[in-house]
């Protein structure tokens, strides 16, 4: 049998080496200094992949960055013992960062509004409880992060649920499910979680086919025909390894009935544009998707939001994949 990989969350660490396409980060984990291997593609510098064709470029030594890794017992790596899977780099702080500030009493940046954070991809958990058409997973060993989930993201043995079936026939309270899952506003949903599951599945793991969607979309099209869009959104969202943008926004302005554009605060003074359809909206925990937004939203307003960078080719940095509609706290 072989030893299981594993795996640290939410880490802190400071760039020691870097070169064209990787560099090498060291942190402190459990009294000892440690050093992991981050290759360019998998870097995310405020919510964006980064397009430097070198890495120095970008991530001088010294450069702060906050990282989840793996490490697998069986490889003997001169280099490194951990391979980072996400990584960001963080902007300045007003104090520094020790390499034994992994810990749950860590200030963070005071200056930093925006929280970056990866998808949850292959995780298993309990069904904590649930309802007709929704319940809520519980996962981790105490038992204290939810996920919420609907019928219609449950497979069963490479069977998707149908949609008259009720989850009470098909699945218990404490059976093991594995999930993938994207962050969510606990505001925008009836249980309070701050994650949503785009797919839950007992046996082997679905295989998701994606279809080709085009990515140059300007205004004038979004005016005429937005489902090819929609379809954009829906792939972003039901992406696992996708590196999510948590933050507070203000709209600018309403392009029509379904779509609008906000303004992101990504850290004190810094602002990035994002484009959102009514489909990802929620008011009280209920769904917007076939109302005319310019009812329930103008310019100015403020919403909380979840979502991912935007492809090359469309009229916005970030693309929201949830938001939640309400006034600022």
């Amino acid at each position: 049998m072989s030893t299981p990989v594993e795996n640290l969350k939410n880490f802190t660490g400071m760039v020691a080496e870097v070169e064209m396409h990787k560099a090498i980060i060291v942190f402190g984990h459990e009294g000892d200094q440690e050093h992991a291997l981050l290759k360019k593609e998998k870097l995310t510098i405020r919510g964006q992949h980064v397009r430097a064709e070198s890495l120095p470029e970008v991530l001088p030594v010294g450069s702060i960055i906050k990282f989840w890794c793996y490490k697998i017992p069986e490889i003997k790596s001169v280099e490194c013992a951990w391979f980072v899977t996400h990584a960001i780099k963080q902007d300045s702080c007003q104090f520094g960062v020790s390499l034994d500030s992994n810990s749950k009493n860590s200030p963070g940046c005071v200056n930093q509004t925006a929280d970056f954070l990866p998808g949850l991809h292959q995780l298993h958990g309990t069904i904590f409880e649930m309802s007709e058409r929704h319940g809520v997973i519980a996962y981790d060993t105490a038992g204290e992060n939810r996920v919420y989930f609907t019928a219609h993201k449950l497979v069963l043995f490479g069977k998707t649920v149908d949609q008259n079936q009720k989850l009470p026939e098909v699945i218990q309270v404490g059976d093991l499910v594995y999930f993938d899952a994207m962050p969510m506003h606990s505001q925008g949903n009836v249980k309070s979680c701050s994650w949503f599951a785009t797919l839950v599945w007992k046996g082997r793991r679905p295989n998701i086919c994606k279809s080709e969607v085009s990515t140059d979309i300007g205004l004038k099209h979004l005016l005429t025909d937005g489902s090819n869009l929609q379809q954009m959104l829906y792939q972003f969202a039901s992406d696992p390894n996708a590196m999510f943008v948590k933050t507070e926004a203000r709209v600018m302005f309403l392009i029509n009935n379904e779509f609008g554009v906000a303004m992101l605060l990504m850290k004190h003074n810094i602002s990035m544009s994002a484009l959102f359809h009514r489909s990802v909206c929620y008011l009280l925990g209920h769904s917007l998707k076939h109302c005319n937004l310019q009812k329930f939203l103008k310019e100015g307003d403020h919403i909380k939001f979840v979502g991912v960078e935007a492809p090359p080719g469309l009229i916005s940095k970030f693309v929201a994949t949830h938001i939640v509609i309400g006034k600022a706290q």
